[in-house]
């Protein structure tokens, strides 16, 4: 059978980084099937742009691996490379509707495996031995770097692009995994879906950036409710992790607003913690004076002059 395989979205995340499980895919994959590159990095017979990138990202006892996939010609769509009188999958992160119209057209659209953000969990179903959770958790910190050791504090981290906002919520969790439950809050859909059933997770992962917006939005309001409680829960650290939180501003500003503000004041006597980041924080929409006056906000573009 042939796979055809996709780059971006699949193997490598949305911001270039390697995907959990992605270099157990490849072996699994190229040591079982005829194995062809089905991705913008080799559309025109020669696979050596996509290895250079991929080369930078897996491990080195990967790209042997690696070269064993080969070439593929196409010129608009995807489709066009596929061979239709043989066996075939196709794992991709999105297909076009006029791909998808010309594997309906051959019957064939059972045979496209999409990816969403869950390489790990495909992977896994397979029969793919991925790791443990702390060796997950040392990959990730050792892919990514912080520019500041993570605090247990709260706060609201701003920055632009690629100043390491994305990097301190991995380390922060790999820091304090053992020691903290967490909540995970997705903005984007890119930082937290390969936490899914964790030991140190509480709860589904939200995403209120699409569907999940009134579980956000019920969550909030059960969190404002909340009453003190006489005895403290200091030894039951509880951390919510909030990605690219423009977004909850827009869908219900107030109750993100009383919410951040009622963990600023009072969470660290319940032993919960906040941190919370946005490529927005010049905006007072996003971070307003009444949540300036309570809570640190520290500038991760300040770490990249």
């Amino acid at each position: 059978m042939n796979i055809y395989l996709d780059i971006d979205g699949v193997l490598l995340d949305k911001r270039g980084n390697l995907n959990i499980g992605a270099p157990e895919l490849v072996k699994k994959l190229t040591e079982e099937y005829d194995v062809y590159w089905l991705t913008t990095w080799c559309k025109d017979g020669n696979a050596d742009k996509a290895l250079e990138i991929l080369s930078k990202e897996f491990p080195k006892e990967s790209i042997k691996y690696l070269k064993k996939i080969k070439p593929t010609i196409w010129n608009t769509w995807k489709t066009e490379a596929i061979d239709f009188t043989k066996d075939f999958n196709w794992i991709d992160d999105y297909l076009f509707p006029q791909e998808k119209k010309v594997l309906c057209e051959h019957r064939a659209e059972h045979k496209v495996k999409i990816i969403s953000n869950n390489l790990e969990n495909f992977v896994e179903h397979l029969g793919v031995h991925v790791g443990t959770e702390q060796e997950i958790l040392d990959e990730m910190k050792r892919t990514t770097k912080s520019p500041v050791e993570p605090k247990l504090e709260t706060k609201i981290i701003m920055g632009h692009v690629n100043t390491g906002k994305y990097a301190y919520l991995q380390h922060f969790i790999h820091k304090y995994s053992k020691t903290c439950k967490f909540v995970l809050i997705d903005g984007d859909r890119l930082h937290f879906s390969f936490y899914r059933g964790f030991s140190f997770v509480t709860g589904p992962i939200v995403d209120f950036h699409t569907t999940d917006s009134k579980l956000f939005e019920n969550w909030l309001g059960i969190l404002i409710k909340t009453k003190k409680k006489k005895k403290s829960y200091k030894d039951k650290k509880a951390v919510i992790l909030i990605s690219q939180y423009a977004a909850a501003m827009r869908i219900c500003p107030e109750k993100t607003e009383k919410a951040f503000i009622k963990i600023a004041k009072e969470g660290k006597d319940l032993g919960i913690y906040l941190i919370a980041t946005t490529s927005r924080g010049e905006s007072k929409e996003v971070i307003t004076d009444e949540m300036r006056k309570y809570i640190k906000i520290e500038n991760f573009d300040d770490y990249k002059k």
